[in-house]
């Protein structure tokens, strides 16, 4: 805009955007504008606080997601503000926020760093907190299982570059490390705690059944834990009846060797007739 000024003769050099503002004020039409970061929209019936509404869908998105692109938020404005569903403004628009880090440009992913909440965060750090090290192609498989992401996570160099730009993580090469380390005791739900301690001290698998047993002996649900079996991101299953923690180092043959006692057990109990 300050070039614009300039080149239509109505400045005499380059404005710089705070002497814009100061100007808009002083000639009393500060309210003719919205302005986010350093984008000027003017307003009319249709864009009546159109950046702001950009802005929040966007900090709403983070807030579930950790990870959004340009497209979702303008999708996710059609139906409130027609006018705003422009990817162009949208990245103009979020692009000037100081907290704004863009992760993919070809796809326009980004991330924003000061939303309080981030579930993304939230599931990474579980996952460190039993994995750490952990590749980060592993890392993806986890946080699509929690049961929030209905089965979606972000491209794995998403993740890498989210981890580069987010507090609390460290990127090597495609191993992703939590830094400073952060302890499962303090950032596992209690269900989730009662699972890895059994894991600590039993694993790093077990057939399920066994570890089952174990946690339905310190005091957990039966329907809960296999809720937890089939949504939590820090477990993997390795072969069929076989789980353990995620990115867990296993002796050679020790998966193997579990399955075969998994295939041992089954036995027909009976056999014949009903009685219609």
């Amino acid at each position: 805009i300050g070039d614009l000024l300039g080149q239509a003769g109505v400045a005499k050099s380059h404005i710089h955007f705070s002497g814009l503002r100061t100007a808009v004020k002083l000639f009393g039409r500060d309210d003719d504008l919205e302005v986010a970061g350093t984008v000027v929209v003017l307003k009319s019936a249709g864009t009546k606080g159109l950046l702001g509404t950009i802005v929040r869908r966007a900090r709403r998105a983070i807030s579930h997601s950790g990870v959004s692109t340009f497209e979702d938020v303008a999708a996710s404005l059609e139906d409130e503000a027609p006018d705003a569903a422009d990817s162009q403004l949208i990245e103009e628009a979020l692009s000037s926020l100081p907290d704004f880090r863009l992760l993919d440009e070809q796809s326009g992913w980004f991330t924003l760093v000061s939303p309080p909440r981030n579930a993304l965060t939230n599931t990474m750090n579980k996952i460190l907190s039993v994995a750490s090290p952990i590749n980060a192609r592993e890392l993806r498989v986890g946080l699509s299982r929690h049961w929030r992401t209905h089965g979606f996570a972000p491209p794995t160099r998403v993740v890498i570059e989210y981890c580069k730009v987010m507090p609390g993580f460290q990127v090597d090469g495609e191993l992703v490390l939590a830094n400073p380390p952060v302890d499962w005791r303090n950032v596992l739900a209690p269900t989730e705690r009662i699972i890895a301690e059994v894991l600590f001290r039993r694993g790093p698998v077990m057939r399920r059944s066994e570890l089952e047993e174990e946690c339905v002996t310190l005091g957990m649900n039966r329907s809960t834990f296999y809720v937890y079996l089939g949504y939590s991101p820090i477990l993997e299953r390795y072969a069929p009846g076989v789980y353990g923690l995620r990115g867990a180092q296993i002796p050679a043959g020790l998966v193997d060797e579990l399955m075969q006692q998994v295939r041992r057990s089954k036995s027909r109990v009976d056999y014949g007739w009903t009685a219609d």
